[in-house]
């Protein structure tokens, strides 16, 4: 049973959406004063927040009700989660080979370039949720993430080239599931060619939404 003013401020702020939000009912640890891990976890993974400016001040107003110290904990939480997601982001990193090939995707033989493209899709995503904090995850492990994108690019533009390195026909025609291609080219335009690649769409559940949104809401300053 939640508490009652809790209860009343979960149902203002997040409406049907709450059910979600509670899942199995474990609200985990209270980080401050009415608010518990299970809300932060909902608003990183939902609501693109992934600071405590963001919790406490941009997808809610709990920073005027809290102390100095109350805040700081909200911002200890959320270093360490961001700090998890970094080391979690670069190991998968290091999977991408010096050719941008990925190991595990190449066995998917006659479909490994379909899931080399539709690997690219969190990797991008966290990059730019990176960069709005200020980080270059895209140059991580020596622009890992550069090299298997260029991969794909050469795939879809000619998927013989992919083919002579799959040594394996691939799977015809070949759907891209590359919404995450317009936001990559948002920031590296030389990267990428124009004219010569397969319509994608920029909104996909796979994506977490709307590309385009995101591209709107990032910083004019970070793209």
């Amino acid at each position: 049973q939640l508490p009652e003013a809790l209860a009343q401020r979960l149902a203002r702020a997040y409406g049907s959406r709450v059910d979600a939000l509670l899942g199995d009912g474990d609200l985990g640890a209270e980080v401050a004063p009415g608010l518990f891990e299970a809300e932060l976890h909902y608003l990183h993974a939902s609501e693109w927040a992934r600071s405590a400016d963001d919790v406490l001040w941009r997808r809610s107003k709990l920073g005027l009700h809290l102390s100095a110290a109350q805040r700081d904990a909200v911002a200890a939480w959320c270093d360490e989660h961001w700090q998890a997601a970094r080391a979690i982001y670069r190991d998968g990193l290091r999977d991408i080979q010096a050719n941008g090939t990925l190991p595990l995707e190449m066995q998917r033989q006659s479909r490994a370039l379909f899931y080399h493209v539709f690997a690219v899709t969190p990797l991008v995503m966290m990059a730019e949720i990176g960069t709005r904090r200020g980080e270059d995850w895209y140059g991580m492990e020596n622009g890992a993430l550069h090299r298997l994108v260029d991969l794909c690019v050469r795939g879809l533009m000619e998927p013989a080239t992919f083919e002579r390195i799959a040594a394996k026909s691939q799977e015809k025609p070949v759907n891209p599931r590359a919404g995450w291609l317009p936001l990559y080219r948002s920031r590296f335009p030389e990267r990428v060619p124009g004219g010569t690649l397969p319509d994608v769409a920029s909104k996909h559940r796979w994506l977490g939404g709307d590309v385009d949104v995101l591209m709107r809401l990032l910083p004019a300053s970070s793209r």
